[in-house]
């Protein structure tokens, strides 16, 4: 494992210095909220994409490539932050994407996945969302012959999930322990001494929401707590997500804590807590971005968990590089399904930090995305890519903003942060 992060650390250290030595320009990190770029400024498009099948020295560095994506609700921080981390994967190979908005709806949801192969993309990036479009997405992009990966949502079935990952145009899918996302959250609450619990998330069959509320109920109940109420309803509801926290606080006024298992829901539980008696009600979250991060310094906001956007960014260098002929196999020879990517919770002292290099700028530098990009590294390998999921802290990505120069030593121990374990 050692020996895997210092050839990875010496590619990247590499690709530095060429860069430097050839004054290309590139900028050294991909901002997290530069905007997808739109149709009409688009390189041109490779006549031929890729085949998936491919593993030869001529299919590395093709790039100008056209990667169709979808964002269930364009204008959502949440959602955007995982478009732009595709695109990051994308643009540092030479790629472009093209984002499709399903407005929150489920039919749009599977008419812009045909809509991305009636206008020729060279790769897909598809969010399925539910757990009955999971089964059926897949074979849209499969029957097209385009290679496709899957970011954020991967169906909880097996039998589809298994058929999913024989289709032959399957680049690989990854998303996060939602399950570790909702204990975490409970853990947090049950430590600040709460009892009873209010829960609110997006509408049942979303996998990454039914796993968040699981994750926090269990926890929260095995340690003594007791969840009064859970509701589920849909982001994409007219003030939706607010009316049930509503409902809920009148419905039961001796709760003390709320859960929110995205930032909608999270903002609705903080709007409930403000006209209670102060401190009765404790707040927690999930999705943390700029607008959680101000009620996190305020106080406000007790916990919450975020950057598991990361995902998108992971799902995209698996595209692309079976795109350019190297597929990132597991043990069994199917593309890799990677189902546990990390969330990082982050305490107030740190939220600075945690602003700049998580939503300023990408945590990733782009030297460390291209050493495991299979145009830039050759011998990259799944194994690489799963040690980077695995090795996700806020710790060690702050080591890495050190040896970047981004950040000093000084910084660090002021905001309480030991990079120690990670700078060997």
């Amino acid at each position: 494992m050692k020996k895997r992060k210092e050839k990875l650390i010496a590619i990247g250290l590499a690709a530095v210095i060429a860069a430097a030595g050839t004054a290309c320009g590139q900028t050294e990190s991909a901002p997290a909220e530069q905007s997808a770029s739109s149709a009409d400024d688009m390189e041109t498009v490779a006549e031929q994409p890729a085949s998936a099948a491919e593993n030869t020295e001529t299919s590395r560095s093709v790039g100008g490539r056209i990667i169709g994506i979808n964002n269930w609700y364009t204008g959502v921080y949440a959602l955007d932050i995982l478009v732009n981390n595709a695109s990051y994967a994308a643009e540092t190979n030479g790629d472009t994407c093209q984002e499709y908005n399903d407005e929150a709806n489920a039919e749009k949801l599977i008419s812009n996945l045909e809509n991305m192969v009636s206008s020729g993309v060279d790769g897909i990036m598809w969010m399925g969302m539910f757990e009955n479009s999971l089964a059926v997405g897949p074979s849209i992009a499969e029957n097209a012959k385009i290679p496709f990966a899957l970011y954020d949502k991967i169906s909880t079935n097996e039998e589809v999930k298994q058929r999913t990952r024989e289709m032959e145009y399957f680049a690989g899918g990854v998303t996060c322990d939602n399950y570790e996302a909702g204990a975490s959250m409970a853990e947090a609450a049950i430590s600040d001494g709460c009892t009873k619990a209010l829960l609110a998330g997006a509408e049942i069959g979303d996998p990454n929401t039914d796993a968040r509320m699981a994750g926090f109920t269990e926890t929260f109940e095995n340690a003594g707590g007791k969840v009064l109420s859970v509701t589920r309803v849909s982001s994409g509801e007219a003030n939706g997500p607010q009316q049930a926290c509503d409902n809920m606080i009148a419905a039961y006024p001796d709760a003390d804590c709320m859960y929110g298992s995205g930032q909608d829901y999270t903002l609705a539980a903080l709007n409930v807590a403000a006209k209670q008696e102060a401190g009765s009600i404790r707040v927690y979250g999930t999705d943390m971005g700029p607008m959680l991060l101000e009620y996190m310094e305020s106080g406000a906001l007790s916990a919450c968990c975020g950057a598991n956007w990361t995902n998108s960014l992971y799902a995209g260098i698996m595209l692309e590089n079976a795109l350019d002929g190297k597929k990132m196999l597991a043990e069994d020879g199917l593309p890799a399904i990677i189902e546990d990517a990390k969330f990082i919770s982050v305490p107030g002292s740190c939220s600075e930090l945690y602003e700049r290099f998580f939503v300023n700028e990408n945590p990733y530098e782009k030297e460390e995305i291209e050493a495991l990009l299979y145009s830039h590294n050759p011998d990259v390998e799944l194994a690489d890519l799963e040690e980077v999921v695995q090795a996700f802290s806020f710790e060690e990505r702050m080591a890495a903003k050190l040896r970047a120069g981004k950040v000093t030593e000084e910084e660090l121990k002021e905001a309480g942060v030991d990079v120690s374990a990670y700078m060997e």
